[in-house]
């Protein structure tokens, strides 16, 4: 069985499709073609090691790897997590339906983790331009391209939630841009949504937390503060920008 999946690669600020293609034949080893650099070729070693500390199992077949456009010189530690899920959806251990429906990349720990790659903004906006339905990335990346309104980029931790949401289980893990909320999957939700609000926070927003109510930036012209307001002190600002980062709405004053 041949498995697709769509990652890329950035050239300057643009990104590129990068299709790993994935094939189980007769034969033995494992064979990473595709002008694949030294990171790269040791992701065949991650990722086993990552699988099979997960309870999935390497074919004692020919598994053939090819990174394409095979002219396209290719770097980095991103492709773990698509040479990953290839090699699961090839070998039938996993039924991922939805694995030709996202741009997918991350570079994964040996114990399954999903670590960190640069490139999250040019990789969700060419899934846009791709007519991709969105992104997986690592939960840090994914915070990139949060303004991303065209796309859903999910943020994960680890492999067990990208094959959640590749069998169209777990939509927890969405980082929904076209929603009123935006969420991270895994322990780490909390502390990247608190990082965001900081960033707005650092360019003149200010957080009104109404009882009961969804908590909501208002427009500031001093030094900005966290504050709780009664109910009654919320107010709508029409003419200013508004953004949602988790359950805040935000709203900057116009200069």
């Amino acid at each position: 069985m041949l498995i697709n999946i769509i990652g890329a690669k950035c050239i300057g600020i643009d990104a590129v499709p990068v299709v790993v293609e994935v094939k189980i034949d007769r034969g033995i080893g494992i064979h990473l073609v595709g002008l694949a650099d030294a990171a790269v070729k040791e992701s065949l070693l991650r990722t086993v090691t990552a699988l099979q500390s997960m309870d999935f199992h390497i074919p004692g077949k020919k598994i053939i790897i090819n990174l394409a456009p095979a002219d396209l010189h290719k770097n980095g530690s991103g492709y773990d997590l698509p040479i990953a899920l290839g090699i699961i959806a090839a070998s039938a251990q996993r039924d991922l339906p939805r694995l030709g429906r996202y741009l997918i990349m991350g570079e994964l720990g040996l114990d399954g983790s999903v670590r960190p790659v640069p490139g999250a903004l040019p990789y969700a906006e060419m899934a846009v331009g791709m007519g991709l339905s969105g992104c997986i990335l690592p939960a840090q990346s994914a915070m990139e391209a949060v303004e991303l309104r065209q796309a859903e980029i999910y943020g994960v931790d680890n492999l067990s939630q990208v094959l959640s949401i590749l069998e169209g289980e777990d939509r927890g893990a969405q980082v929904s841009l076209s929603l009123s909320t935006r969420k991270l999957a895994g322990p780490k939700a909390d502390f990247y949504q608190r990082m965001r609000a900081e960033d707005f926070r650092a360019q003149g927003y200010r957080l009104d937390r109404p009882a009961a109510a969804p908590a909501v930036m208002a427009p500031t012209s001093s030094a900005p503060a966290w504050r709780e307001s009664a109910p009654q002190s919320r107010r709508k600002a029409d003419d200013a920008p508004a953004l949602t980062v988790g359950d805040a709405l935000l709203f900057r004053s116009e200069e």
